[in-house]
């Protein structure tokens, strides 16, 4: 019996070890999924360099009245063409506006991987304060879906006003597996929004069955800077702001007003 269980124990390991390999091999092309079609050039885009000869593709729409610039880290599946009626809204609701494609996204140059949006985000918050001189404390950081990996990482340690948080998820595999199965996991963010210590708001949609909301709601009882919450009731994972509609900048409105109460502007 113990020779028995010591071969089921060992058919187990093995079998875990293959199967974290293959999250390992072919995680990246799950994870980034740019558009398969022509990115379409936008009036105003910029190209910021990058090591390596690689260029990040990114828009700045400035609003003179804003207060505060929101630097945007979009979803999978959208560019910049496709993002910017989204984009003049939020100039509209009272914000200046930078957002920025991932590479291998739109017209950014080189491949997609958790490295490289780190680092695409960084080249994007250093551009706004050394090339535009937005004030750190004017940025608002705004991750939506995928977006949320690289805002959480740069909010870990950058300083900013706060930080928006829309379909956000604990991590990449745990969108998949649900339990923290695999060791070497990507985008853990929920080890690192502990680490954060502006005010946060997440927004996510009761019906998202891409990242159910338990994804946020596990990051909003692990942050312990000040944290605000708005759950869409009905809501999917693409379509919170046309269910919510007013309210969805009603949410983002309090939360505004909240940091100009704490100070953090």
């Amino acid at each position: 019996m113990g020779t028995l269980v010591k071969a089921l124990l060992q058919i187990i390991l093995i079998g875990y070890v293959l199967v974290a390999l293959l999250f390992w091999t072919l995680s990246d092309g799950v994870l980034f999924q740019p558009p398969n079609f022509q990115p379409q050039t936008i009036p105003g885009m910029i190209q910021i360099p990058l090591a390596n000869q690689q260029k990040l593709a990114a828009i700045y729409l400035p609003q003179p009245s804003a207060r505060y610039t929101i630097l945007f880290s979009h979803g999978n599946a959208e560019d910049l063409s496709t993002l910017y009626p989204f984009l003049k809204l939020l100039t509209e609701h009272g914000f200046s506006v930078f957002a920025y494609d991932y590479p291998g996204y739109g017209q950014s140059t080189g491949k997609p991987s958790e490295e490289s949006t780190y680092q695409a985000i960084n080249a994007a918050y250093q551009y706004m304060t050394t090339e535009l001189n937005i004030p750190a404390n004017h940025i608002l950081v705004y991750g939506r879906s995928l977006g949320a990996g690289p805002s959480i990482e740069l909010a870990s340690y950058s300083p900013c006003a706060g930080l928006i948080l829309e379909n956000a998820f604990v991590s990449a595999y745990r969108v998949y597996t649900h339990w923290p199965l695999i060791p070497f996991d990507k985008y853990r963010n929920l080890h690192k929004i502990a680490a954060i210590t502006v005010p946060i708001l997440l927004i996510h949609g009761t019906h998202d069955s891409v990242i159910p909301i338990w994804h946020s709601k596990k990051l909003f009882a692990h942050a312990t800077s000040p944290k605000q919450a708005y759950w869409v009731e009905g809501a999917s994972h693409n379509n919170v702001l046309s269910v919510a509609k007013a309210a969805y900048w009603q949410a983002i409105n309090r939360f505004v007003t909240s940091l100009t109460k704490t100070g953090k502007e």
